[in-house]
């Protein structure tokens, strides 16, 4: 018997696979899966696989891999006449999120604005999508050194997601990046208190772990750091390098930079002995 994609198959086994926080078994299962879709002749199968597999390979770090396979989902969506949905929104604002994991600020507007554009003329102005996309628009703004800008998208962000009681990992993660912000702009209290609500959100879940884990305790050490806290640094640096390896792989390209943050943390520990 030849074997069919078969798409709420596919999603409940990719549910179970996300329960158990196994990367590489969430990304080799992605590619079967989309290698079945393509044989299915299922494009609707196609776009789903990709749009996972992409937001996989974007967390790892492989951007042009994740670039690719979105817009290429984005042609498909126009050819089966999708432009004007929801779905084809979220492939907009995931393309662009992509190109923002890049630095590259202008390609990630046109993706953004047409994404913001398309879910207000559906409706969705006040809904979780468009919250997404301001934490996203935070981002953008506060790498560029916007940061009053950032505050705000992030304000906006939190007051629609705190309305949707099964977003407990998105609340999480818009206080995570009020953190980081705060820790930019040197509010070390209250980067401490957003980074400590953000990973308590994330214990919360029924897995207990979340991909952002990393960067909560990473950002957490840096204020520790900066408290002179050498010992708290370190013990949430050790937490980063943990999370980072254990749902990317010690290969991530964040993971070097982690591990000299640690090191240099050491040092100031062994000075001040």
């Amino acid at each position: 018997m030849v074997a069919v994609f078969n798409q709420e198959n596919f999603y409940m086994e990719l549910d179970r696979l996300f329960q158990t926080g196994d990367a590489l078994a969430i990304e080799a299962f992605l590619l079967q899966q989309g290698d079945l879709a393509k044989e299915s002749g299922d494009n609707a199968g196609i776009i789903a696989v990709n749009n996972e597999l992409g937001g996989i390979w974007r967390a790892q770090g492989k951007y042009d891999e994740a670039r690719y396979l979105y817009e290429q989902i984005l042609s498909m969506m126009i050819d089966a006449g999708l432009q004007d949905s929801v779905h084809y929104a979220t492939a907009l604002l995931n393309t662009g999120d992509v190109y923002l994991a890049q630095d590259q600020y202008d390609s990630a507007d046109r993706y953004f604005n047409e994404a913001d554009r398309l879910y207000r003329r559906l409706g969705y102005a006040e809904a979780y999508p468009m919250a997404a996309l301001y934490n996203n628009r935070s981002v953008a703004a506060r790498q560029q050194g916007r940061y009053a800008e950032a505050r705000q998208l992030l304000v906006q962000a939190l007051a629609i997601i705190e309305q949707v009681p099964e977003a407990v990992a998105e609340v999480g993660t818009s206080l995570l990046n009020i953190g980081q912000l705060d820790l930019l702009t040197g509010n070390l209290a209250e980067a401490k208190t957003h980074l400590e609500q953000a990973l308590a959100r994330y214990a919360a879940l029924p897995q207990g772990r979340d991909i952002h884990q990393g960067q909560a305790f990473h950002a957490l050490a840096q204020v520790y750091d900066q408290l002179g806290d050498y010992y708290q640094a370190q013990a949430y640096a050790q937490k980063a390098l943990e999370a980072l390896a254990r749902d990317f792989g010690s290969n991530h390209p964040a993971y070097k930079d982690l591990e000299a943050f640690q090191q240099q943390i050491a040092e100031k520990a062994g000075e001040g002995k």
